[in-house]
């Protein structure tokens, strides 16, 4: 017989799941498209780095599991602070006109 909260437990760890894929994916997808170049002008990390960091952490929540372990969490702070800093430093480089 299964516990009556293990299935909505497990639905809950899915759902943290699904959601740190689609911000690593969201991450990484930018990360790919955007110019080496925009990375230097605002002063982060090169594209490099974090392509390797939201690179390696999609794929170690893909393989060994996400959710609330430590790969997980770490996976989601790292795409969390490229959506939150990295991505409108860049965005706000590439949209301000050139002169």
């Amino acid at each position: 017989m299964i516990a009556p909260f293990s299935q909505g437990a497990s639905l809950i760890y899915f759902a943290i799941s699904i959601v740190q894929w689609i911000i690593l994916g969201i991450s990484l997808f930018h990360a790919i498209r955007t110019r080496p170049d925009a990375y230097t002008a605002t002063g982060k990390q090169s594209k490099k780095f974090w392509l390797i960091v939201l690179g390696v952490a999609l794929v170690l929540t893909l393989t060994i599991g996400g959710g609330l372990g430590i790969i997980g969490i770490a996976a989601t702070v790292a795409g969390i602070v490229y959506l939150v800093d990295v991505k409108p430093a860049i965005d706000e480089i590439l949209r301000r006109p050139r002169r």
